[in-house]
């Protein structure tokens, strides 16, 4: 696997940015001139997925300084170190840091609903004045439940990681989530056998299948958040073996994608401003 970052670095542009390679895992940020937490998120499931192989990873640091500080203070270096990456350059040190409570997540690892609930506030600290109060809570509640989720799909390998951040220049938050288990096809093998990654997919995002148990109120996290995200104007991408969906207001994209292990979910929805400080 290699991923070469040629510019910004999002969730309208990671997978295009990936490709098969012999060899090390290789992440070469060296020309990126801004990575979203979409990306950050995707990043290190790549390590972790390649450190579970026992393949080496290499991880080339952007040369624009202010990109390299920014992925320090997301924890990215913290990150790459837990799963042995070998980083050819440096990263800055962040001995001083701003408090963000309110627009920002750095990466982390989570493996309890209690943790997770943090990105789903982050969300809703942003939205309640974009929205109505019904479709903020609806978001909120079904980004907590796509969280949850990955615990189940992880599997306990590693733990999942999320990050998210609001984006002052362009109105934005965006959020994600992402585990390295077994991933949406595996997960719902047993009652209904989807013959691609991308039919997973779409089962994934009817009402009902992801549940794990007879518990009627589970299994609506990825049907609401796409559902929410499109009603306030945002995207969402849902990324899981060989398949992505990109979704927006109104349209729905298919791609093939680099084979990876485990799902990534990415959601950017605009805000209004005057929202949270």
């Amino acid at each position: 696997m290699r991923l070469t970052a040629q510019g910004s670095l999002t969730l309208h542009s990671f997978d295009d940015r990936c490709e098969d390679a012999l060899g090390p895992c290789t992440i070469d940020l060296t020309w990126a001139t801004w990575v979203d937490v979409y990306a950050l998120v995707a990043i290190v499931c790549l390590v972790t997925a390649a450190y579970e192989r026992g393949q080496a990873v290499i991880v080339l640091p952007p040369r624009d300084r202010d990109v390299a500080t920014y992925l320090a203070r997301m924890e990215l270096p913290k990150a790459l170190a837990r799963f042995g990456a070998h980083v050819d350059g440096e990263f800055p040190t962040i001995r001083t840091r701003r408090t963000l409570t309110g627009s920002l997540i750095e990466v982390q690892h989570f493996d309890s609903e209690v943790q997770a609930s943090k990105l789903a506030h982050l969300m809703k600290q942003r939205l309640e004045t974009t929205a109505d109060t019904k479709t903020t809570l609806a978001l909120w509640i079904a980004v907590l439940e796509a969280a949850v989720n990955a615990i189940e799909h992880s599997q306990f390998n590693h733990r999942p990681v999320m990050a998210g951040q609001y984006y002052t220049r362009s109105n934005e938050l965006v959020v994600a989530i992402g585990d390295t288990g077994i991933g949406l096809r595996e997960s719902l093998r047993t009652r209904y056998d989807p013959p691609s990654d991308r039919d997973a997919i779409d089962l994934a995002l009817q009402i009902g299948v992801t549940r794990f148990d007879d518990d009627p109120g589970r299994g609506k996290g990825l049907f609401y958040v796409v559902e929410r995200a499109r009603d306030l104007g945002g995207s969402v991408i849902v990324r899981t073996g060989d398949a992505v969906r990109r979704i927006t207001p109104r349209s729905l994209h298919d791609d093939n994608a680099v084979q990876q292990q485990g799902t990534v979910i990415g959601v950017s929805v605009p805000c209004r401003k005057g929202g949270a400080p």
